[in-house]
């Protein structure tokens, strides 16, 4: 039997004998024909169709949707004909339409779930083996992306009809993406145990493509890269799905990832010993103005400062600037980030050279100033500056103070 390939992951397309069709837009037509196949397995009334793809159109009460609905098959069947196959590919019978059963259709999506199933079947038998490993490895990669990624884009005006419609494929989107979470997560604990951390980077920076929020990945990923002791990889990744979450997502990073910072800052053990000390300390300055670190790093400056003031008469200033709409909450995304780029450098630009900042939360920055008795007229000086400077419409400013002292 000749088989008709599907890919039904990271996009759509259909394959027979080294020609190829694909998707060219998210249109009714592409729909009804995923909705066929994903249900080849019966026959489909065409009451059913009807009910999926125009029962809430607009312009349902000024046509025929069944007429519609035949239209809509005739350009899917010219279409499909540049594939070659020569017979037809769609089966109306009796009033019911279905995926032809002449050819063998094999979809990538039932294709990685079977892979998925056998990696966890043989990791009931045969915990930790390499048959297991394989399984998970081929899953993964068979994994190009979520489920008919462009459907999502289907809703709304004149592509799709009822809320159904553009709801159909979520549910196995879901499924297919939890699926390859758990097996990217079982690959990377299995690659861990044999020390293979190259493999599990590589998986990793597949994976946070596919699902670029999801913590738990980067957390792998970072860690694997200070394991192959590549840490200024592992630095710039963390410092990237820092930006990316607050400047992108607009939510915040957890405790636990902040930690992982810690993991990528410790001076690797290999000292080159020939080369002296204060060199090694010394590094060209990639940035001036006042210095921003990662919050995590923020905290050990403090540390030390609260330290230095218990044996002196000096002082330091903590400010949390935060960043408000009208009603004193977040603002929304797209006006957050205007105002967080005005901030930033208006921070790194009028702040001392000896002064730290960082960011709190999505919307949140704090700063430590040094020797400052009145915090104040120093924080009154930056919240002018912003609102003379920052973009018309820009979110309020918000300050707080402490002045920290000896005893």
């Amino acid at each position: 039997m000749k088989t008709i390939n599907v890919t039904m992951l990271g996009g759509f397309q259909l394959e027979y004998e080294g020609k190829t069709l694909g998707e060219r837009r998210s249109t009714k037509m592409w729909a009804v024909l995923q909705y066929l196949i994903v249900n080849r397995d019966r026959e489909i009334p065409l009451t059913e169709l009807i009910d999926m793809f125009w029962g809430d159109d607009s312009n349902a009460g000024r046509r025929n949707p069944e007429s519609a609905l035949k239209t809509q098959f005739h350009r899917t069947r010219a279409e499909l004909e540049q594939l070659g196959v020569g017979e037809p590919l769609i089966i109306n019978t009796n009033g019911a339409y279905t995926w032809t059963k002449e050819l063998k259709s094999v979809v990538d999506a039932e294709e990685f779930e079977k892979l998925y199933e056998k990696g966890k079947f043989s990791a009931d038998k045969h915990e930790g083996s390499f048959e297991q490993l394989g399984y998970f490895t081929k899953a993964i990669e068979l994994y190009k992306g979520d489920f008919l990624p462009k459907s999502s884009g289907l809703s709304g005006t004149a592509a799709m009809g009822t809320a159904a419609s553009t709801n159909w494929f979520a549910p196995l989107t879901a499924f297919y993406h939890s699926l390859y979470l758990q097996a990217v997560q079982k690959a990377t604990e299995l690659y861990n145990k044999i020390e293979d951390y190259p493999k599990v980077v590589a998986i990793c920076r597949s994976a946070v493509q596919i699902d670029p929020y999801n913590e738990s990945i980067h957390s792998s990923l970072i860690e694997a890269l200070v394991k192959t002791g590549d840490k200024r990889a592992a630095e710039l990744h963390y410092n990237h799905v820092c930006n990316l979450f607050y400047n992108k997502y607009n939510i915040n990073i957890t405790p636990e990832f902040r930690r992982l910072y810690e993991k990528t800052i410790k001076q690797s053990t290999d000292y080159d010993t020939d080369k002296p000390l204060i060199i090694d300390l010394e590094e060209p300055e990639t940035e001036h103005g006042a210095f921003y670190c990662d919050y995590a790093i923020f905290k050990k400056f403090y540390q030390i400062e609260k330290r230095h003031i218990r044996r002196t008469d000096k002082s330091l200033c903590i400010a949390l600037l935060s960043l408000l709409d009208e009603k004193g909450t977040t603002p929304e995304s797209r006006s957050l980030e205007r105002a967080e780029k005005k901030l930033m450098t208006l921070l790194r630009g009028d702040l001392r050279e000896s002064d730290v900042f960082s960011r709190y939360s999505v919307s949140q920055f704090v700063i430590m100033m040094h020797d400052i008795n009145r915090p104040k007229s120093a924080t009154a000086r930056i919240e002018r500056k912003y609102l003379r400077e920052a973009p018309k419409g820009a979110e309020r400013l918000k300050i707080r103070t402490w002045l920290i002292k000896k005893g």
